[in-house]
C-alpha cells in the first residue's frame, strides 16, 4: 500500500510495478481524473485495475471515471469489506 499525492503516485508507478491502484477523484494538484488519464497515456499502464472513489457520486463523475477505464467506483461512505472484496476480484481475474 502506498499513500502519496498524485506525483509521487506517477513516480512510484513508473519505477515499480503495481497490480491494482486505489485513487480518490479529490487530490491537492492533479485530481484524480488526472492522475489516471497520465497513468493511461504512458502506455504501460492501460490495463492497470483503478479503483476510485469520491465523496459526490453524480453521474457525470462517474461517466468521466468510466471513460478513463477506472474497474470500480465507489461513493463515500463505502464498507471496506466491499472494497477489500471488489480489490481481490480485480486482482484474481
Amino acid at each position: 500500500m502506498f499513500n502519496a499525492d498524485e506525483n509521487a503516485a506517477l513516480t512510484m508507478l513508473a519505477n515499480e510495478p503495481v497490480d491494482l491502484m486505489v485513487i480518490d477523484v479529490n487530490m491537492p494538484g492533479l485530481d484524480g481524473f488526472a492522475t489516471v488519464a497520465a497513468l493511461r497515456a504512458d502506455g504501460k499502464h492501460t490495463t492497470l485495475p483503478v479503483i476510485m472513489m469520491t465523496a459526490g457520486g453524480l453521474g457525470d463523475v462517474r461517466s468521466r471515471a468510466a471513460e478513463l477505464g477506472v474497474a470500480t467506483f465507489f461513493t463515500k461512505p463505502f464498507s471496506p469489506a466491499v472494497l477489500a472484496e471488489k480489490a481481490k476480484r480485480l486482482l484474481t481475474d
